[in-house]
């Protein structure tokens, strides 16, 4: 064998050594390394809203003369009143007051006003407010628009004065007459969710 080769022996020698060294080391380490499986995570989901299961019970107040029906919790008394009930003159009509039972006042309470020109809210105030001794205030710019069904819009008005108390109200037109749902603060349980449940079902059935 010359010379010049055995440099070159040597080197392949060496190489293939290494090569067998690393071919072992590679197939111990993807034995004894544990496999971690990817496993696909579920999209989150939305669980049913409680405020459903809250109103499985709630009672439903319609008013066929009017047209009207909506949903209120079990716990308050409907009371409904008509026309002659209403003392005259009278600036708006009461349809019902719903208030626990021996409550001592109104907790939430449903009235309309006459609005056979079908004017506007703001209009209405104008042209109502020009009558002797009448300060009313059904709109106001900085109330909150809110989409009721039949594609109504209503106003919404979280501090609003209502005689010795203050209210939150939500204010819509329907025809003829505007309609006007005020809850009066008191220290009843779940008066503000029970209020706002009860407006999002508020309906027109004609």
């Amino acid at each position: 064998m010359s010379k010049g080769f055995a440099p070159i022996l040597i080197i392949l020698f060496i190489a293939l050594i290494f090569a067998g060294v690393f071919l072992i080391y590679k197939n111990y380490t993807a034995v004894t390394q544990p496999v971690y499986q990817a496993t696909q995570t579920p999209n989150p989901t939305v669980s049913e809203s409680t405020s459903s299961a809250d109103m499985a019970n709630w009672k439903i107040y319609r008013d066929e003369a009017l047209g009207i029906s909506f949903e209120y919790p079990d716990s308050l008394v409907a009371i409904a009143y008509t026309s002659d009930d209403n003392d005259e003159p009278k600036v708006s009509d009461t349809v019902v007051n719903l208030a626990p039972p021996n409550y001592h006042g109104t907790l939430i309470a449903l009235d309309y006003f006459s609005n056979p020109k079908n004017f506007s809210l703001s209009q209405w105030d104008i042209d109502s407010n020009k009558k002797p001794g009448m300060s009313i205030n059904l709109y106001s710019s900085t109330d909150k628009p809110v989409k009721m069904a039949n594609n109504i819009t209503a106003y919404y008005r979280e501090n609003d004065s209502c005689g010795p108390t203050y209210c939150q109200i939500y204010v819509w037109s329907y025809k003829d007459k505007i309609y006007r749902l005020s809850s009066f603060n008191s220290n009843v349980s779940n008066q503000d969710a029970n209020f706002q449940k009860i407006f999002s079902t508020f309906k027109f059935t004609q």
